[in-house]
């Protein structure tokens, strides 16, 4: 008993003095690793939901600190995923049915034409092969919209959501 509170004092001291040891040994795993980082993140993830959405909350302002401190990053994520995704029809026929919507109809003075109850911000569009053909909606509804599951979530929805298929609302 003596020897084994030898050794994890000995070790706390250890871990205390090598805290740089540790660091870069841990970061250099992590680089050979990814699969096994990426699976790690994923389990605590789905053990702790909500613990991103506290760590933003006590640190408001990371989250834009950060992508004012890294433009050169997100320019070439941005311009990585805009060339992987710039020939594809489907996004082609959205950001088109996007353009005429905004064009065609402005969100100045407009209510949710779902809840009624709340300043549009948003078109939805049900098909884009319509593009004219929209639904202007607040955040939460445009959100019940494109997951129905999340109506009993968002408070003050009363409203029973119909949906038919994943993108038609009756």
């Amino acid at each position: 008993m003596q020897k084994k509170r030898n050794r994890t004092e000995y070790m706390k001291i250890w871990r205390k003095n090598n805290r740089d040891k540790i660091i870069k040994s841990r970061i250099e795993w992590d680089r050979k690793n990814p699969e096994k980082v990426r699976a790690m993140k994923k389990r605590y993830r789905k053990v702790h939901p909500n613990s991103l959405k506290d760590w933003r909350k006590k640190n408001p302002g990371y989250d834009s600190m950060w992508r004012d401190n890294n433009r050169d990053k997100m320019s070439k994520a941005y311009h990585k995923h805009w060339e992987k995704t710039k020939n594809n029809p489907i996004r082609i026929l959205k950001d088109s049915a996007r353009g005429k919507a905004n064009h065609k109809y402005s969100l100045k003075n407009k209510i949710c034409e779902i809840c009624r109850n709340a300043p549009a911000k948003h078109r939805h569009h049900p098909n884009y092969n319509n593009p004219l053909q929209i639904i202007l909606c607040c955040l939460d509804c445009h959100r019940v919209l494109h997951n129905p599951a999340l109506a009993e979530q968002i408070k003050g929805r009363q409203q029973k959501w119909k949906v038919e298929n994943k993108w038609q609302l009756i």
